[in-house]
């Protein structure tokens, strides 16, 4: 990403052109010091360029490691909730599974328990029997 402009390129032109006026005698022009402070600008803008480059590198530099590291917690997060939701599918399979054996066996104690329901009906109708011929007795009595 490192481009090399010739900074000083432009300013020592023209002070070059400024320099080859008073060498051959001619006067200096109003444009002359125009030219030296042009030339001192475009000096403080190369330099101004070559810090501004250089941080804009760093920074980029500094965003590609946190793009970086970001992708990293990415892809680590992703990798954890993938597990966690495999575990939870497991446990969920396991809970399904007991909730199917315990109503199967709840169907099969209610079918084992109707007899138990026509025994308790008879035992009370038994014990209701019973209490009439024990209060018929104790009337004869």
């Amino acid at each position: 990403m490192t481009t090399d402009l010739p900074v000083s390129t432009p300013a020592k032109a023209l002070g070059q052109d400024a320099d080859q006026r008073v060498a051959s005698g001619e006067a200096p022009t109003q444009d002359a010091p125009d030219l030296a402070s042009a030339a001192a600008l475009l000096n403080d803008l190369g330099k101004e360029f070559a810090i501004l480059r250089s941080d804009v590198e760093r920074m980029t530099s500094s965003l590609s490691d946190s793009v970086h590291e970001a992708t990293q917690l990415t892809l680590t997060h992703t990798r954890l909730y993938d597990s966690a939701v495999g575990v939870l599918q497991e446990a969920t399979e396991e809970a399904v599974a007991v909730a199917r054996q315990l109503a199967q066996r709840c169907i099969a104690l209610s079918k084992e328990l109707r007899g138990t329901d026509l025994l308790a009906e008879r035992v009370k109708r038994l014990r209701g029997s019973v209490d009439q011929l024990e209060a018929q007795v104790n009337r004869v009595l």
